[in-house]
C-alpha cells in the first residue's frame, strides 16, 4: 500500500490511527493474541487502519509510509523491536533532515504522528518505564474512549528521543556509519554480546534465551579499555559495558539507569567497571533494584552529547532498543521533547 492509498483510508476513520502489527513479536505472539485485540478494539468501535510487518525491515517502511500518509497516531504492536522500529519510521525524514545539515522545526513532536504502543514482546521494557500495562488487551484500554471494563484514561506525553550514530556491522573501520533514534536505552559491549546471543536464542529458549545468553556472553566477553566524551569532557577506563539511557530499564527488567527521566532532557550514561566475572554474576539483584550505582566499579555522568570509542581492532558491538544494528565507534544525541505518547493518565 502506497502512502496515497493509506492516505485515503486514513481519511475514512475519525481517529486518523494506524496500527502496525508484528505478527512475529515474542515467538509468534502477536500473530496468536491479535484476533481477540482486534474484536476488542470492533467492540469498542475504534476505527483504524490495520498495516500487518510481513518481513524484516517492513515495520520501519510501514511506520514511515503512515507518517507521509497523514497518521496522527500510529499504534506500534509488538516488543521493543517493534516500538524501535516504529519510531525509526516516524523519524525517518527527521534523521535525514539531520545528516544533510537542515535546521529541524522547534516543536518537533507536533510535527510528527503520535506514537501508542500495545505490548507483545518478551521483555516490553519500555512499556514498563511508561507503566503501560503488559496484558496487551488491557493496553487496548488506553487507546479508547470506552473499552468496557478494559477502559483507561491516557495522555500524550512529551517525550525525549535519542540520536545514535554508529558504524554498521559489515563496514571496515572507519566506513559505513548509520544512525537510529531511540526511547529507551543504548549499548555496547557486554549487553551488546547478550543481545546478540539472546536474539540468536529466542525461538529455540523463548523466556529463558535472555539468562542463557547472560551466561554464555559472561564467559566470553572480557573487560576492555574504552574512552568517552561527556558534553566536551573525557574520561577513559576498562569496562564491559558502556550503557547510554533515556529510560531506566532493559534486559526485561533490569534497573540499569534507576535516574533517567524520559523527559528531563539528559542521557544517563553508566559504565559497567572492571567487575570479575563472579562480581558480575552475583550482581544481577543489584541491577533489577537499581541499586548498583552506589558500587565505585560503576560510573556514572549524565549529559546530552556522548562519545564512545574503543580501539579499531576491537569494536564493541552495539544494541539499541534490544536490535543489535552496529558498532563502536558511537556518538550520541539527545532531541529534547521530541514525540508524544500515549501513556496512563
Amino acid at each position: 500500500m502506497d502512502s496515497r492509498e493509506l492516505a485515503q483510508r486514513l481519511a475514512e476513520t475519525s481517529s486518523r490511527r494506524a496500527l502496525i502489527l508484528n505478527p512475529a513479536a515474542s515467538g509468534g505472539r502477536g500473530a496468536r493474541v491479535w484476533p481477540d485485540v482486534a474484536a476488542l478494539l470492533e467492540r469498542a468501535e475504534e476505527d483504524f487502519v490495520l498495516l500487518r510487518s510481513e518481513r524484516p525491515g517492513h515495520l520501519l517502511e510501514l511506520s514511515a509510509t503512515a507518517r507521509e500518509a497523514g497518521a496522527q497516531e500510529i499504534v506500534a504492536v509488538g516488543g521493543d523491536g517493534t516500538v524501535h522500529e516504529v519510531l525509526n519510521g516516524i523519524f525517518r525524514d527527521v534523521i535525514r533532515q539531520r545528516i544533510s545539515g537542515e535546521p529541524l522545526p522547534a516543536d518537533l513532536a507536533s510535527e510528527l504522528p503520535a506514537l501508542s504502543i500495545v505490548p507483545l514482546g518478551r521483555g516490553d521494557d519500555l512499556a514498563r518505564a511508561l507503566a503501560i500495562p503488559d496484558d496487551p488487551l488491557l493496553a487496548c484500554g488506553l487507546l479508547g474512549r470506552d473499552l468496557g471494563v478494559w477502559g483507561h484514561p491516557s495522555r500524550l506525553w512529551t517525550l525525549d528521543v535519542g540520536v545514535v550514530e554508529f558504524g554498521q556491522l559489515n563496514a571496515g573501520a572507519g566506513g559505513g556509519r548509520a544512525s537510529r533514534v531511540f526511547l529507551n536505552i543504548a549499548g555496547c559491549g557486554f549487553d551488546g554480546e547478550v543481545t546478540a546471543r539472546a536474539n540468536a536464542l529466542a525461538r529455540l529458549l523463548g523466556p529463558a534465551s535472555y539468562p542463557a545468553s547472560l551466561l554464555f556472553s559472561l564467559l566470553a566477553f572480557q573487560q576492555r579499555p574504552y574512552e568517552l566524551t561527556i558534553d566536551g569532557e573525557s574520561f577513559s577506563g576498562d569496562g564491559r559495558s558502556v550503557v547510554v539511557a533515556n529510560g531506566r530499564f532493559f534486559g526485561s527488567g533490569m534497573m540499569i539507569a534507576p535516574r533517567a527521566e524520559l523527559d528531563d532532557g539528559r542521557l544517563d550514561v553508566v559504565v559497567i567497571g572492571p567487575f570479575s566475572r563472579w562480581e558480575v554474576a552475583t550482581g544481577s539483584r543489584a541491577l533489577y533494584r537499581g541499586a548498583h550505582l552506589a558500587n565505585p566499579k560503576v560510573f556514572f555522568r549524565q549529559g546530552r552529547a556522548v562519545e564512545v570509542r574503543t580501539f579499531p581492532s576491537d569494536a564493541w558491538i552495539m544494541q539499541v532498543d534490544g536490535e543489535v544494528v552496529g558498532r563502536t565507534p558511537l556518538r550520541y544525541e539527545l532531541l529534547p521533547r521530541a514525540v508524544r505518547v500515549r501513556v496512563p493518565a
